[in-house]
């Protein structure tokens, strides 16, 4: 009797046909329309699409019947200006890559590229299912065709452009994000990961940051505060080229949302704020080399 994670190959290939009508993006691909044609960033992980899909909480963020419609609109709507991101890459393999350098952690396996051990492997046959599987509901409601890869800010990922000695344009593009830039950061004063940008000034003006403007929103349940951060966001913006937006569901959101109504361009940056020190190391050896 075959597998379930055969069955599931089996039933992803019989869908192959309708597959073809979506373009999806690697990493790569996605980052380099963020740095170079200022679009909006609105990213859907598993903690969005536990939350719309399945209608289930988080450790971050309890279930909110209210922001389910907002939620699906923005995975089911395309909208002139968005980039609407899917973890591609974990969809296609149960068992994916990590440049070991950005993500110190154990993993199942390790292989060697460029440095003894510089890759790691893990295994996640049950995240893998999980993703194709909502996959496949997206692809049968949404009018998006174009969707970008959720990843595209976690350095790890870039395995193809590490082994082929290309990380210096992978991270020449994610600084061109923080290049002369003004940007309004709408973040937890602790967020989970990396660090506030409130506390990295020095980072942000080595990075070029023109200048920085913050909104703090809750650590958990910030969907909650919805109607207050929206608010601040449009009293604050004027003058700001981008708005980084690291506040779960409530990015996803707000990225979609507010797209053409502010002249900024949005980014739910995710844990952006954690690869910063990555980003400073690179332009300060750039600046000497």
């Amino acid at each position: 009797m075959a597998s379930p994670l055969a069955l599931l190959e089996l039933r992803m290939r019989s869908l192959l046909g309708h597959e073809k009508a979506f373009e999806r993006l690697s990493p790569r691909e996605t980052l380099r329309r963020a740095a170079h044609d200022n679009v909006s960033i609105s990213r859907f992980g598993n903690g969005e699409l536990r939350f719309c899909l399945k209608r289930a909480s988080s450790r971050f963020q309890p279930f909110l019947p209210a922001m389910n419609d907002r939620l699906l609109r923005a995975l089911y709507e395309p909208k002139d200006g968005v980039l609407t991101c899917y973890s591609n890459s974990f969809r296609d393999t149960p068992a994916p890559e990590w440049i070991v350098r950005y993500n110190p952690q154990r993993y199942d396996s390790y292989r060697t590229v460029r440095e003894p051990n510089d890759i790691g492997v893990h295994k996640r046959s049950a995240e893998y299912r999980a993703y194709a599987a909502r996959w496949n509901t997206i692809a049968r409601r949404t009018k998006i065709r174009t969707w970008g890869d959720t990843n595209l800010f976690r350095l790890a990922v870039y395995v193809p452009e590490y082994a082929a000695g290309k990380m210096g344009a992978v991270l020449d593009d994610v600084c061109r994000l923080f290049e002369g830039k003004r940007i309004l950061f709408v973040t937890a004063k602790e967020p989970h990961y990396g660090g506030s940008y409130e506390d990295k000034a020095r980072e942000l003006a080595i990075l070029g940051v023109k200048a920085a403007d913050f909104i703090e929103v809750p650590a958990v349940g910030a969907l909650g505060d919805a109607d207050r951060v929206e608010r601040e966001i449009l009293a604050k913006c004027r003058g700001m080229t981008d708005v980084f937006l690291q506040a779960g569901p409530l990015a996803t959101v707000l990225a979609y949302e507010l797209a053409g109504r502010i002249d900024a361009r949005l980014i739910d940056s995710g844990a952006l704020n954690a690869q910063v020190s990555y980003l400073v190391e690179h332009v300060e050896a750039r600046a000497t080399a």
